[in-house]
């Protein structure tokens, strides 16, 4: 994969999943030797995967009925499907699904010549950025892609982002037909509470709503007991440094949530950190519950939650 600073070489390694053939792409260049570790790199990174993996299906002489991108570290594929590599998926179909429209991938239009396209300004520059996401609805749009289609994670999300006037929000607008919504699913064999053993106790509402709610109790002090001031977190794979905080394992409160999630504003779990800080100051009365978080994010983010934590108990 040719860069303005040089050549990167990817070397394809193959395993076998449940049956279902899955390429680990691995970079001979030390520029990318440290994935995630910068803005720079993880841009590198969108281009190298977008690319490699278009090339590996023309070097395995593989031509599919449809290639499946996942949000902005792949946004890049529709659009060299449809231009550098347009001969062999020509009659290729594509779909694109995001997941989270904040996160974009937003770069300084400058670096756009590692894309290895002419003529590409119009398609990737939005608000003076080079911008990923918007790069997928203005393939469809632009280069009247035929066989393109973007969908997101349920029909409730996807009217949410036609109703604002951000440029991404309005270039799926412009779409029409071609952008909606799947909701998500869930395997219902591992999330059976029925056999379930990673539960204290197991249940089904065939079973009736009160063994359900007796279930439900058993859990919920299996979760306090494991929550305990004085248990072991290493337990469930949890590094004892990571754990802020405990639960009484007697106590009969409710637990208001167990709330994991990314930890970021646009979340708005910032709102629920203010609301827990103002209950400690006495601008706000005790709600007589527990909170369990459980996630990663932005920093400032966690060290409120274990700042939290620690006052609390």
């Amino acid at each position: 994969i040719p860069f303005t600073a040089g050549t990167a070489t990817l070397t394809a390694k193959k395993t076998v999943i449940s049956g279902i053939d899955v390429y680990l792409l691995s970079v001979d260049n030390e520029f990318f030797q440290k994935p995630y570790s910068g803005a720079k790199e993880e841009f590198f990174e969108s281009i190298l995967l977008s690319r490699g993996a278009l090339e590996l299906l023309m070097a395995l002489g593989i031509q599919p009925q449809i290639v499946h991108s996942n949000d902005h570290h792949t946004a890049l594929v529709p659009l060299y499907m449809r231009t550098l590599y347009r001969d062999h998926f020509a009659k290729t179909g594509s779909v694109f699904t995001i997941h989270n429209i904040g996160y974009q991938g937003t770069y300084p239009a400058s670096w756009l010549p590692e894309l290895g396209l002419k003529l590409a300004e119009s398609l990737v520059i939005k608000s003076g950025m080079l911008n990923l996401m918007a790069v997928v609805p203005e393939v469809i749009k632009k280069l009247r892609a035929e066989g393109s289609y973007i969908n997101t994670v349920s029909e409730t999300y996807a009217k949410e982002i036609r109703r604002t006037k951000f440029d991404v929000d309005m270039l799926l607008t412009d779409v029409g037909h071609r952008f909606g919504g799947i909701l998500n699913g869930i395997d219902y064999e591992v999330w059976d509470p029925k056999a379930d053993r990673e539960i204290a106790a197991n249940y089904s509402i065939l079973d009736g709503i009160e063994k359900v709610i007796d279930a439900r109790e058993e859990n919920k002090r299996a979760l306090r007991a494991l929550l305990a001031k004085e248990a072991d977190i290493t337990a469930i794979g949890v590094k004892a440094a990571n754990k802020y905080g405990f639960l009484d394992a007697h106590s009969d409160r409710p637990v208001f949530g167990g709330v994991v999630s990314r930890l970021v504003d646009q979340k708005q779990l910032d709102i629920l950190s203010q609301i827990y800080s103002e209950i400690r100051s006495g601008k706000k009365p005790p709600l007589g519950i527990d909170l369990v978080v459980l996630g990663t994010g932005e920093r400032w983010l966690e060290d409120e939650f274990a700042d939290l934590a620690h006052r609390f108990n």
